[in-house]
């Protein structure tokens, strides 16, 4: 098999497609698949300035389906292990989102519709891909049509969260946002962008700790993109192979320890399982990966682009000298999860894990022609986080999720420096004065003089992805009154600072705040008032911990 050179083709996008060449393209795109939208798709009936809500859905779905059937025909030329060689290699530039940051609902969305693509190729190299010109601009001007696609993606999105739309020249429906909505939305997408979400948070817990060399059987590995490309140590080089010292990075690896989703597994009071039937494939390649990646060559395929490629027989060979370790890691972790009996099952599932468009799935996770197979740890990383999530029961089942969430939440304080011995007595007591209960504290800090209440609400991240508009309104409507009820209470503390079984006499602030799995979209208001220098009222578990740690939560 041919080496596979990684950076030659970074290098050549980098240096061929540059910003002025992409605005060139995407605009002389955006007019061509205008064009063809206003030909195929029929405009809703307009009832005054707007269309029916309904009627406008269908519409944007009409619209999405062509689009991708165009793409599709257009992008058949080529295979979909070959695509996947040249969107990996398209500069971040090519995948802006409106606010100027890199747009991974984008990339994960070019992945999806590759993905469909034929895998026979007709290419006598199908591991290093030709990069003259005219496939560069073929690779752009493909990748533009997917950013034309994502618009109506934005509409379905924004639909859900009750926009109006008109309509205009564009086959593009016109979003009718007054000012307020408008900010929110854009405060709601910059949150989302800026701050990671952390791995598997769908299960409104943290799952997973930091690792610990006297354990490291339990290690899995994650693999994501990174914001922006970098520079960073080419472990080839420090081991004397010949090379540069450095090389250019899109992707990173974090090693994560997931003792606490055995502990959230174990849990009996939780009725169904919290995984899906893809998650033992996955969670056994996460743990295979991790000990695939003290080759440096491996390490570096990875950083690069998310992926490796090689040959079905040598991959075979890597996952059987890896598996047996591995198989016991998973049962570990979660003992009841059905997972590959061999390397070759483990592959064939694999193999069968598909994307979709709508709602995202990223994927595939495998891609081959003629027997080369590019194995896409990024979408598998990515898939991982969507293998384990509560189900939607309530009782004992949804009890048990929020003690583990607020457990979560206590940790994150505990390893910040709001962390404190005393005030940390104080979770999950119920507060009372003159024999009065004026509530419970699910996690608490304290810095000097000031001490943080924390309020965590354990809210389902299920259908937010599918824009249902049902489902939004219930989260955001949530949130909104545990923020008010929060602010109530951290008031009537404020005044009362000692109480039958308190005393908060010695803190000169008081900090409520509300805490969530992840960023929940509501509208300017009191859920994004400002608690604290940097802190909104309402904040996922990333920020919280980003804040604790010093950092600011507010946009520059």
């Amino acid at each position: 098999m041919q080496p596979f050179e990684i950076e030659r083709g970074l290098l050549a996008f980098s240096k061929y497609a540059t910003d002025d060449l992409i605005t060139g393209i995407r605009r002389n795109v955006f007019i061509d698949l205008d064009y063809e939208l206003h030909r195929i798709v029929p405009r809703p009936a307009v009832q005054g300035d707007m269309a029916p809500q309904q009627e406008l859905i269908e519409y944007i779905h009409l619209c999405r389906r062509t689009l991708e059937a165009i793409i599709l025909e257009r992008a058949s030329g080529y295979t979909a292990a070959r695509w996947l060689y040249y969107f990996r290699r398209l500069p971040n530039f090519a995948f802006l989102n409106y606010q100027g940051g890199l747009d991974l609902y984008k990339l994960s969305l070019c992945d999806a519709i590759t993905g469909q693509l034929a895998t026979v190729s007709d290419d006598p190299d199908v591991v290093n891909y030709p990069l003259h010109e005219s496939v560069i601009k073929r690779v752009i001007r493909r990748s533009q049509e997917i950013l034309y696609l994502t618009n109506f993606h934005v509409c379905l999105h924004q639909a859900a969260k009750d926009v109006p739309f008109q309509f205009g020249n564009s086959a593009i429906p016109v979003p009718q946002l007054r000012r307020d909505v408008s900010e929110a939305l854009s405060l709601f997408d910059w949150r989302v962008a800026a701050f990671d979400q952390e791995p598997l948070h769908r299960l409104g817990t943290q799952a997973h700790s930091e690792i610990s060399t006297e354990r490291l059987e339990r290690v899995f590995a994650i693999i994501a993109r990174r914001k922006e490309t970098e520079w960073v140590r080419n472990p080839q080089a420090s081991n004397g192979t010949a090379g540069s010292p450095k090389i250019l990075a899109n992707y990173g690896v974090r090693f994560v320890d997931l003792e606490k989703l055995s502990d959230l597994i174990l849990d009996g009071r939780i009725a169904s399982p919290v995984w899906t039937k893809e998650a033992g494939a996955l969670l056994l390649l996460s743990r295979i990966s991790a000990e695939m990646f003290v080759s440096p060559l491996f390490y570096r395929h990875v950083a690069e682009v998310g992926h490796v490629v090689t040959d079905k027989e040598t991959l075979l060979e890597m996952f059987a000298t890896l598996f047996k370790g591995a198989e016991e890691a998973v049962h570990r972790t979660a003992p009841d999860l059905h997972i590959p009996t061999d390397p070759e099952s483990l592959l064939r599932e694999l193999e069968d894990m598909r994307g979709s468009t709508w709602p995202i799935v990223p994927g595939p996770v495998v891609r081959s022609t003629r027997g080369t197979i590019y194995l896409d740890l990024a979408s598998a990383s990515l898939r991982l986080n969507r293998a384990f999530e509560f189900p939607r029961e309530t009782g004992a089942s949804a009890n048990a999720r929020a003690e583990h969430f607020e457990h979560s939440v206590q940790l994150i304080v505990d390893s910040s420096p709001w962390a404190n011995i005393e005030t940390r007595r104080l979770r999950g007591r119920i507060l009372r004065q003159n024999n009065k209960h004026i509530t419970d504290i699910d996690a608490v800090g304290a810095k000097g003089r000031r001490l943080l209440l924390i309020s965590c609400k354990s809210i389902l991240y299920s259908e937010y992805e599918i824009a249902d508009f049902r489902v939004l309104r219930n989260a955001t409507d949530t949130l909104q009154k545990a923020v008010v009820v929060w602010s109530r209470v951290c008031s009537l503390l404020r005044n009362n600072r000692v109480g039958d079984n308190y005393d908060f006499s010695s803190f000169d602030e008081i900090i409520g705040v509300i805490c969530t799995p992840v960023v929940v979209y509501t509208p300017l208001g009191i859920a994004t008032s400002r608690v604290a220098d940097g802190l909104y009222a309402a904040v996922s578990m990333s920020e919280l911990r980003l804040w604790l740690d010093g950092q600011s939560l507010e946009r520059k």
